[in-house]
C-alpha cells in the first residue's frame, strides 16, 4: 500500500536513540496493564457497540496503543510502562476507531506517508531515511512496516475525529483575559468563621432521640459489602531508586514462579520466607488496612470468589498478591451496632445548625451597623458570638486557604464585593463564613500582554481536551463495553 515509501533506499544507515515526540494529548488517558485473550467460555476479548472483539483484534489494538506510548515517551517508556493502563487505553482506541469508521473518516496513503516522514527519529540529515525507519520499526517497535503504517492510519483517523469534534471550540480575547485573571489575580480577605466542629461540645443527645432518628433513617446506616483479605506485599522502600524498584520487581517474579508450583499462597510465602498478612473486614469505600487506598486492589477484590487469589497487582507502593478469605454482604445494622454512628451524626447535625445560627446572627449585627463595614466591626461581631475572626494571606482562586479550605468559593464571592462590603453567609464542609476583601492584587498587564498569545493557545487546547473528554465519556457509555479479558 505504501510501496513507494518502502522502496526508498539510502545506503548509509544511522541508528538513533528514539526521542520524545509530543503527540496530541487526547491519545493519552490513563494507567495499568494488558491481557491478550478472552475468558474461557466466551472466545472473545469483549464486546463494544454490540460487536464481539476477538483476542486477535484486541491484541492488534493493544500493540498499536503501546507503540503510541513508546513514541510519546521515548527511552522513558521502559521505566514507566508498568504504570500505564494500556488495557483501558486499548478499549478506548477500539471505541474511537469504531466511531471514526461510523463517521466514514478516511485516511489516505499520502497522509500516512506525510506523517511518517515528519517523525524526527526516522530522519537522517534532515530527511526521511528508509533504512533508519526499517531498523527502528523492527528492533525498537518489534513490528513490521505495514503493521506500523496501519497503526499510524488508525491514529490519524482518531486525530481527524478529535479535530471534527472540537472544531467548534473557540477562545475569545475576553475568555482568555477572564481565565488569566482567575489564574493569576490574588486577593486576601477578612473573615468570621463558625466552624461546625467548634460546637460539638454544646450539643447533647439522649437515647430516645438516637433511637427515633435511627428508626426513621436506618437505611442511611446500611453497611456496604465488606471483605477480609490475606495478602503478600512487596513494597518499594521510601525514596526508592531505580535499582530498588528493579529488585522488588524481580522478587515478585520469583513469588509468581513459586505460586505457580504450589498453588497455595501461604505455602509459597513460607518457601520464600515472606509474611502473609490479614486485613480484617473493611468496605470498598475505606482504605485497606495495612495497605491504604488502592483502586487497583479494590477493583480486583470484587471479582474474586472466597478462597481465590488474584495475579500480582501493581500499585505505586509496590506489588501485592491478595486472597479473598471472607466476604460479608451488605446489611442494615442493629440499633446497638449503629448507636455511636447515629449519635455522631446527630451531634454533627446539631453542631452545624448552631454554627449556621451563629453566622446568621453575626450577619444581622453587621447589617444593622450600616452599609459599609470595617475590620473592627467583624472582630466585634465575632467576639460577641464567641466566633473566630481573622484574615488570610494573599491567595489565588485555585489554592488552599489555611483555616478556610479550598479557595474557589471564597475567591468567587470576594470578587463580587465592593469595598467595605460583606458577603452573605458562605457555606463549606467545615462550616459557615462571612468575608470582606482585605486586598486585591490585579494581574500584571504588561506580563499578560507578553503571555496572551501562548496562554490563549494553551487555554484553547485545554478546552478542546475537556470537550473531547466529555465526548469520550459519552461514547464509552454508548459502547456498553463488556471486557472479558483477565
Amino acid at each position: 500500500m505504501l510501496k513507494k515509501l518502502r522502496d526508498r533506499r539510502i545506503a548509509k544507515w544511522i541508528w538513533i536513540v528514539v526521542a520524545v515526540l509530543i503527540l496530541p494529548a487526547f491519545l493519552l488517558w490513563g494507567v495499568g496493564s494488558m491481557v491478550s485473550s478472552g475468558k474461557e467460555g466466551h472466545g472473545y476479548a469483549g464486546r463494544i457497540f454490540g460487536k464481539n472483539i476477538t483476542p486477535a483484534e484486541f491484541k492488534e489494538a493493544y500493540i498499536a496503543t503501546r507503540t503510541q506510548f513508546m513514541i510519546q515517551m521515548g527511552d522513558q517508556f521502559s521505566k514507566l510502562e508498568k504504570y500505564l493502563n494500556l488495557k483501558e487505553r486499548t478499549w478506548d482506541r477500539l471505541i474511537l476507531l469504531h466511531e471514526a469508521q461510523k463517521r466514514k473518516i478516511q485516511v489516505s496513503d499520502a497522509e500516512v506517508r506525510d506523517m511518517l516522514e515528519k517523525y524526527p527519529f526516522f530522519q537522517s540529515k534532515g530527511a526521511f531515511d528508509y533504512e533508519t525507519y526499517a531498523k527502528i520499526i523492527q528492533y525498537y517497535f518489534n513490528t513490521q512496516p505495514r503493521v506500523f503504517e496501519e497503526e499510524t492510519r488508525g491514529g490519524l483517523a482518531i486525530a481527524k475525529l478529535y479535530d471534527g469534534m472540537t472544531k467548534a471550540v473557540v477562545v475569545s480575547p475576553k475568555d482568555a483575559r477572564d481565565e488569566y485573571i482567575k489564574e493569576n489575580e490574588q486577593l486576601s480577605v477578612y473573615y468570621i468563621a463558625a466552624n461546625t466542629a467548634d460546637f460539638n461540645g454544646e450539643t447533647t443527645v439522649d437515647d430516645a432521640r438516637i433511637k427515633d432518628y435511627f428508626a426513621k433513617n436506618s437505611l442511611q446506616f446500611k453497611k456496604p459489602d465488606s471483605f477480609n483479605l490475606e495478602y503478600l506485599g512487596l513494597e518499594y522502600p521510601p525514596d526508592a531508586q531505580e535499582a530498588d524498584t528493579a529488585a522488588v520487581d524481580k522478587k515478585i517474579k520469583d513469588v509468581v514462579e513459586q505460586l505457580n508450583k504450589d498453588k497455595d499462597l501461604a505455602k509459597s510465602a513460607k518457601e520464600l520466607s515472606l509474611e502473609i498478612k490479614e486485613t480484617g473486614l473493611f468496605g470498598l469505600d475505606q482504605p485497606i488496612p495495612g495497605i491504604g487506598w488502592s483502586p487497583e486492589i479494590i477493583d480486583t477484590i470484587s471479582k474474586l470468589s472466597i478462597g481465590s487469589f488474584a495475579p500480582p497487582i501493581h500499585t505505586q507502593k509496590g506489588w501485592y498478591i491478595v486472597k479473598l478469605k471472607e466476604k460479608k454482604d451488605s446489611y442494615v445494622p442493629s440499633f446497638e451496632e449503629a448507636r455511636e454512628q447515629v449519635k455522631e451524626r446527630l451531634i454533627q447535625e446539631q453542631s452545624r445548625q448552631i454554627a449556621k445560627s451563629k453566622i446568621e446572627s453575626a450577619l444581622s449585627q453587621l447589617h444593622k451597623a450600616g452599609e459599609t463595614v470595617k475590620p473592627a466591626d467583624l472582630d466585634k461581631a465575632a467576639k460577641s458570638l464567641d466566633l473566630k475572626s481573622s484574615s488570610t494571606e494573599l491567595f489565588k482562586r485555585s489554592a488552599y486557604i489555611q483555616g478556610l479550605g479550598a479557595s474557589d468559593k471564597f475567591y468567587d464571592a470576594a470578587r463580587k464585593l465592593d469595598k467595605d462590603r460583606i458577603s452573605p453567609a458562605l457555606e463549606s464542609e467545615q462550616g459557615f463564613y462571612i468575608i470582606m476583601v482585605k486586598e486585591l492584587v490585579p494581574i500584571d498587564e504588561e506580563k499578560f500582554t507578553k503571555e496572551e498569545k501562548d496562554f490563549t493557545e494553551a487555554l484553547l487546547k485545554r478546552k478542546k481536551e475537556d470537550s473531547f473528554a466529555k465526548f469520550i465519556e459519552d461514547l464509552r457509555s454508548k459502547a456498553r463495553l463488556q471486557d472479558w479479558t483477565e
